[in-house]
């Protein structure tokens, strides 16, 4: 392409301007391509993230508490009756052994509650941005 500019009947400082353009232009088109292919994926998994989310629901008492090791070293919680949710490190910390929690079909909050009337309302939207999720298995 430079050769094609060396042809052109030119001023040669639009020549060497345009030789500079035939450079930068790819890379800087190819570099918004690769941002918005990148971006646009991350949106679409945050998406269906919070779209899976929203189906899962859990009622029960905490048993248990525990990393899981066999799970990419998860922080899980298990509930009476068997049910584990693989959570985020943030929700692990504040959920204690005997609370009861519980999470609705189609929202995107979990209910933990206390001794004394005690309620504690999590937001998982905004664990969801940080690339935290809690799983429910059986």
């Amino acid at each position: 392409m430079v050769g094609f500019i060396d042809e052109l009947e030119l001023p040669e400082k639009v020549k060497n301007a345009l030789k500079i353009l035939s450079v930068v232009l790819p890379v800087l088109l190819f570099s918004y391509v690769i941002y918005v292919a990148f971006i646009e994926s991350n949106n679409k998994k945050i998406e269906r993230q919070i779209y899976s989310e929203k189906k899962i629901e859990f009622k029960g008492i905490v048993k248990q508490k525990y990393i899981d090791s066999l799970n990419h070293v998860r922080p899980t919680i298990k509930l009476y009756g068997g049910t584990k949710i693989s959570s985020d490190y943030e929700l692990y910390n504040v959920v204690r052994i005997n609370d009861s929690i519980s999470k609705e079909n189609e929202e995107l909050s979990i209910k933990i509650y206390r001794k004394k009337d005690d309620t504690i309302n999590y937001k998982y939207i905004e664990s969801v941005y940080r690339n935290s999720l809690y799983r429910n298995y059986k």
